[in-house]
């Protein structure tokens, strides 16, 4: 634009040069041209002069001949300078162009495969310590690492496992079990989990071992380099003891007594349902919802008023089985006539209910209330009370915070469960996710504290990546990887975690599925909920914890902010803490995690010997003859199960697919923000691209028609 400016200044001066102004005059009107129009009029004054002297020559002709001179080397300047222009634009454009459309799909990318992405950096960032043993196999022989003790594994081939109703435990089978309870007589020797320090020298010295003859190579039918084989305990008959000291634990973690509080939905059922019905409306697809609506109790006691627990539960609807539970300790369970297809909008049910021999059935009218009393008289009576206690830990990095202090307190409980005049075995299961160092660790049931707590120490923090987790598996894990006994055992979980499960892995199993399992087998689950809970994730555990009939605890900070042991967790919504000095009452109450952990098992072994308190409708039993009943595990999942994910006759709550990761929680949440940035950053890149493209030039021809290249 400043040629331009120039040009005209030019032919201004020269005309007013013409009517006899002089030079100085003329410059001053244009200052910022003054040096070259200086030169350019002092030119022409030069060319008009030699003109006049030449008579010749036109002036005026000089004159013109002269400013087109002039006017064409502008033009010519002008456009050079604008076509250099238009390239670095373009250029530019072109760039901005491609950083968008790669940014674009790079969100993309990251909303549709997450997961997987966060898996594969955490694995990067966080490897596996490179102390933890390797098991190679050839044949059955392992190769361990120079740290490993000498030994042999013993492994069966995968099977279909059938629990016998006493306390045998299951084979061993080709899956991350470990193996706690060996046969008598068999000396156990053990690998390091890490450092090797994760056991007491009096436990490592009683379970070092050597190996006497060589076991017999055998082919497998499966791949035994895919199996979580760290921290394995294997036995094999003709080891001799060799004591070995371990070295203590490299550091030290003192014991600081966490605080927590409990919500128990099915006690407060009214504000559960309140509180489901709120967050469904806004994250139904989030979830596996059971629908839990229309809840039927049913109570359970024997001819003294004495809970029956462990009782068979059967609803029928017409002649459908439509759900099998067991009754736990104060003789009740829960039937959920909506959460089958079968049975939803149907009023009248059969149910039979029966104990060793003892059996009966009544008719259930959903209409006349949802509380049902059941007397079976020949029930027998318990014996001896048996309790199993599993603890399900999460051991992601997300918990390395907490892990130590939880571990401890675990500790402390387990060693007050001891105490007790009850005949107990302890079990555990660790887990983390898919892509780390493993995905689940079983370690079975043991009557041994000891070794238990040797197991316990062993666990460390690691990986994760992305905050849900493998929790789907381990539930799995909990309920049919470890040798749970018969009916007559009060059968407790306590789940430790804070994050959500995967919903979006293919061939995955399912938490619903796996709850309903646990309410089938009478297992009763309680989860903790650990800092940073995700409303998801609260709303998954006090699901797990309603159906199963557990409670909702939940660790307590001082200001609700993880750190000190307080009465706070503004992140859940389970209320506020009871204050008895400010006379609150509140919603619940804050009791160190040990004792609260121990009053609950305390609960369920005083119920035993509670009368029950009749407060439903006394359900007039039919007795059954022997053998009229149907068979145990009718379907298909109490006795008798086999590896296979996702049991199809549960309710359709979820069926893995490659589409379910669209419909997962975390999913959701990266796409609802990642599909509509990637498409405005994509179609910005196109935009961008389109406008700036290059474009073939132009040229006129005489006839000022405009032809294109």
């Amino acid at each position: 634009m400043a040629d331009y400016k120039l040009h005209d200044a030019l032919a201004d001066c020269l005309d007013r040069m013409q009517a006899g102004e002089s030079l100085d005059d003329c410059l001053r009107d244009y200052p910022e041209h003054a040096p070259r129009l200086r030169d350019l009029l002092k030119t022409a004054a030069l060319v008009t002069r030699a003109a006049q002297d030449d008579l010749s020559t036109d002036v005026a002709d000089e004159q013109v001949q002269v400013r087109r001179r002039l006017e064409s080397t502008l033009r010519k300047r002008a456009q050079s300078d604008r076509v250099a222009r238009r390239r670095w634009i373009r250029l530019g454009g072109s760039l901005a162009a491609a950083l968008l459309v790669l940014a674009g799909t790079s969100v993309l990318l990251l909303a549709l495969v997450g997961p997987p992405i966060g898996n594969i950096f955490s694995n990067i960032v966080n490897p596996y310590n490179p102390a933890a043993v390797a098991v190679q196999a050839t044949g059955v022989t392992p190769v361990m690492s120079p740290t490993a003790l000498s030994a042999t594994v013993v492994l069966a081939p995968r099977i279909t496992a059938t629990p016998p109703a006493d306390s045998s435990p299951v084979p061993p089978v080709a899956t991350s079990v470990v193996l706690m309870s060996p046969v008598p007589g068999t000396v156990v020797a053990i690998t390091p989990l890490y450092d090797g320090s994760q056991l007491s020298t009096a436990v490592a010295a009683a379970m070092t071992a050597t190996a006497s003859p060589a076991p017999t190579r055998t082919s497998l039918p499966f791949d035994l380099t895919a199996m979580p084989t760290a921290g394995l305990i294997q036995s094999q008959p003709g080891l001799t003891a060799s004591p070995t000291p371990l070295p203590p634990p490299a550091q030290a973690v003192d014991i600081i007594p966490l605080s927590a509080g409990e919500i128990n939905d099915n006690a407060r059922w009214d504000n559960y349902l309140l509180y489901r019905q709120n967050f469904l409306r806004d994250y139904a697809p989030l979830v596996h919802d059971v629908d839990v609506s229309g809840r039927q109790i049913i109570t359970v006691s024997d001819g003294q008023g004495l809970p029956v627990a462990g009782a068979r539960v059967q609803v029928y609807a017409d002649q459908t089985l439509v759900s099998e539970t067991r009754t736990a300790a104060n003789g009740q369970t829960l039937f959920f006539p909506n959460a089958w297809p079968e049975s939803r909008g149907v009023t009248a049910f059969r149910v039979v209910v029966s104990k060793g021999d003892a059996a009966g059935q009544f008719m259930l009218d959903a209409n006349r209330g949802a509380a049902w009393d059941v007397t079976l008289p020949q029930a027998g009576v318990q014996q001896q009370t048996r309790l199993d206690v599993l603890f399900l830990l999460d051991t992601t990095g997300s918990m390395g915070d907490e892990l130590a202090q939880l571990q401890n307190n675990i500790l402390g409980i387990s060693a007050q469960i001891d105490a007790l005049d009850v005949d107990v075995r302890y079990g555990l299961v660790t887990y983390r996710d898919r892509g780390d160092a493993y995905v689940t660790r079983n370690y079975d049931f043991v009557p041994d504290v000891a070794t238990f707590q040797a197991s316990l120490r062993g666990e460390y923090a690691d990986g994760g990546g992305d905050e849900p987790e493998s929790l789907n598996e381990a539930l799995h894990q909990a309920m049919q990887g470890v040798s749970w006994r018969g009916d007559d055992t009060i059968k407790l979980v306590f789940l430790v975690a804070d994050a959500p499960p995967h919903l979006d892995y293919p061939g995955d199993y399912d938490y619903a599925q796996e709850m309903l399992v646990a309410a089938q087998r009478g297992i009763k689950i309680h989860p903790i909920a650990s800092s940073s809970l995700s409303p998801i994730g609260e709303f998954i555990f006090r699901q797990i914890a309603q159906v199963t009939q557990g409670h909702f605890i939940f660790l307590t900070y001082q200001q609700g902010v993880p750190g000190a042991p307080g009465d706070a967790r503004p992140d859940l919504h389970v209320g506020e803490a009871a204050d008895p000095a400010a006379g609150r009452q509140g919603d619940y109450t804050v009791e160190r995690l040990d004792e609260l952990v121990l009053r609950l098992i305390s609960d369920e072994l005083a119920a035993l010997t509670t009368r029950v308190q009749k407060q439903g409708i006394a359900a007039p039993l039919t007795v059954l003859p022997p053998g009229s009943l149907p068979p145990d595990a009718a379907l298909g999942l109490g006795a008798s199960w086999s590896a296979a994910p996702v049991v199809s006759v549960l309710p359709p709550t979820f069926t893995p697919t490659v589409a379910a990761a669209l419909s997962s929680p975390e999913a959701i949440t990266r796409t609802q923000i990642g599909l509509p940035l990637a498409a405005v950053l994509i179609g910005m890149g196109l935009f961008v691209g389109f406008i700036l493209r290059p474009r073939p030039p132009v040229r006129k021809r005489k006839n000022d028609e405009v032809f294109r290249r």
